[in-house]
């Protein structure tokens, strides 16, 4: 499973257990499998499409902050939490390579 596809698999899985708080793990897992990858896809900037899926990931988790503390609601909570933390490291990634092209001599004027 790619790297994008799983993020947004699990960003998908949170979905349902902010309608449904009473979803089973199992429920949830496959969820987790389902959907999103297309946000990977939508966009050729790695950066934009982090930023998608942190705000999209933020709408969910604000969402279950009103839901009780069952299990499963803390498991996607922490589900979500990862998904945000995997996007920042992303970003920081993607921007430190950045760094290091525009940094590198042009060989083509020297």
């Amino acid at each position: 499973m790619s790297k994008a596809t799983s993020r947004g698999a699990r960003l998908a899985s949170t979905r349902g257990a902010a309608s449904d708080r009473k979803l089973s793990k199992e429920q949830i897992r496959e969820a987790f499998m389902t959907k999103i990858s297309h946000l990977a896809a939508s966009s050729s900037c790695p950066v934009s499409d982090a930023l998608s899926i942190i705000r999209q990931t933020q709408v969910q988790l604000h969402a279950l902050t009103d839901a009780s503390a069952t299990a499963n609601v803390l498991t996607t909570r922490i589900e979500l939490c990862d998904v945000l933390l995997g996007e920042i490291s992303g970003i920081r990634s993607s921007l430190a390579k950045d760094l290091r092209r525009t940094r590198e001599p042009q060989l083509a004027l020297i």
